[in-house]
């Protein structure tokens, strides 16, 4: 019993003398806790999951180590919903320290859980959507965005429009008042006409209202914002009602990425996406992230594993800039603000919001030589796009200037594609001879 004791007094001298031995002093750490905070299960789940499994490859890559120091990653899954969301980011912040936050959630969710972020001094790294007001007055000291808004995608839409002479397109959008933001962002670039917003019903699987209104209006473009398994029944009710040769498709990435690609089968050809990345981009992080995310998890990549990918290597930079240490706010921030790392992108920096300063592009869909439905990039639309909530967010600090753009793209072995025919319009059927009817009044 007696050599029992003098053992654990011996044990407790030798941890209050040696720290670091076994356990680091407060704030220095030997390991970085990084959360991942994602909804990788539910309806919108491909997203999130590509993100987090894209930071989990840089991780890997970079042997388990952020800033020369051990890294350790803690996945939760929101599962789309608010309430369990913020319950096990709670759990986890009372029983774990926490350094740094990754986020890929819905606006409300990341709402939810930032304040207990930013609580315990968590710095948030967002890969997903936000709450518009955050990239202006709302923006938080706390919180860097590694995607931008949905304005931009918009803007770049209109510029790409503006270039390629549409004068005159229908959008296409869920109804809902992210819909309405989203024309107003394309008609500060846009000079042509929007002749109407169509809001198909939620879950619509068929369109005859708004194939009716196409026939009727005849735009030069459409403007798509329907997403998922909605847009995929849209464009083959287009193709299906004759529509889709006639009418040139602009839209955000996300309403073709890669896994809606084959059920739109040719309906899906020729469309325009805007994006901030595409698989063809022409650099080393670019090919190496195709290669290996492929290799690892069975699937090509998406704009969300790159943003992924890219969260690992900015915190590994910024941790190699304070010398792995954590314990010192302002300098880590100052670290992520100004980290130079190999984006995917080709080149990233953070705005005075701590949102991004990118290019955006315009990509094709088209058939590659083995038939693969694929988007390729045809070339930059906004070289140097800044957010223009950003004058409103009241952080100051001096961004480095941009170094010029450097996106390149390999070339893309797509089939060309033929130019759409006019669409012409059917001749009147004759009229009828009116009905002979006694007088009536109602």
């Amino acid at each position: 019993m007696a050599t029992r004791r003098l053992a654990a007094m011996f044990a407790a001298v030798l941890a209050a003398l040696v720290p670091a031995a076994g356990r680091a002093a407060p704030g220095n750490d030997a390991s970085v806790v990084v959360a991942v905070v994602a909804d990788m299960t539910g309806p919108d789940a491909v997203g999130p999951q590509d993100a987090a499994d894209g930071f989990r490859l840089g991780i890997k890559q970079l042997t388990q180590r952020l800033g020369n120091q051990e890294a350790r990653v803690v996945r939760i899954d929101g599962r789309a919903d608010v309430d369990s969301t913020v319950a096990a980011v709670r759990r986890l912040l009372d029983q774990d320290r926490v350094n740094f936050a990754l986020t890929a959630l819905s606006p409300a969710a990341f709402a939810a859980i930032l304040p207990l972020l930013e609580e315990r001094h968590v710095f948030v790294i967002n890969l997903g959507r936000m709450p518009a007001a955050m990239a202006g007055a709302g923006c938080s000291p706390w919180v860097f965005d590694l995607v931008g808004p949905a304005a931009g995608l918009d803007e770049a839409a209109g510029v790409q429009m503006a270039q390629d002479q549409v004068k005159r397109v229908v959008v296409v959008a869920p109804d809902s008042p992210l819909s309405a933001d989203a024309v107003a962002a394309l008609q500060r670039t846009f000079p042509g006409q929007v002749e109407a917003v169509l809001t198909p019903r939620h879950g619509a699987a068929t369109f005859p209202a708004e194939l009716a209104q196409l026939h009727k209006l005849k735009p030069d473009a459409i403007y798509d914002l329907l997403t998922g398994g909605m847009n995929v029944a849209f464009m083959r009710a287009l193709a299906a009602g004759g529509l889709r040769p006639h009418m040139a498709v602009y839209a955000p990435w996300p309403a073709f990425d890669r896994i809606y690609l084959p059920a739109m089968a040719d309906g899906a050809v020729g469309a325009v996406t805007l994006a901030v990345w595409a698989a063809d981009f022409d650099n080393p992080a670019n090919h190496r992230l195709a290669t290996e995310f492929e290799a690892e998890y069975g699937r090509a990549p998406t704009a969300w594993a790159a943003a992924g990918y890219d969260a690992s290597a900015l915190l590994d930079a910024a941790l190699k800039i304070t010398r792995g240490r954590t314990d010192r706010a302002d300098a880590l921030r100052d670290a992520l603000r100004n980290a130079d790392f190999a984006s995917v992108r080709g080149t990233f920096h953070f705005n005075t919001n701590q949102g991004p300063v990118q290019a955006y592009i315009a990509r094709k869909v088209g058939r590659d030589a083995r038939g693969r439905l694929v988007n390729a990039t045809v070339g930059v639309v906004v070289h140097d796009w800044r957010d223009h909530a950003a004058a409103a967010c009241p952080m100051r600090w001096t961004p480095a200037p941009p170094p010029p753009p450097a996106v390149k793209a390999k070339p893309s072995g797509l089939l060309p594609l033929p130019p759409p025919p006019a669409l012409k319009s059917k001749p009147a059927a004759p009229a009828k001879p009116a009905a002979r009817h006694p007088a009536h009044s109602d």
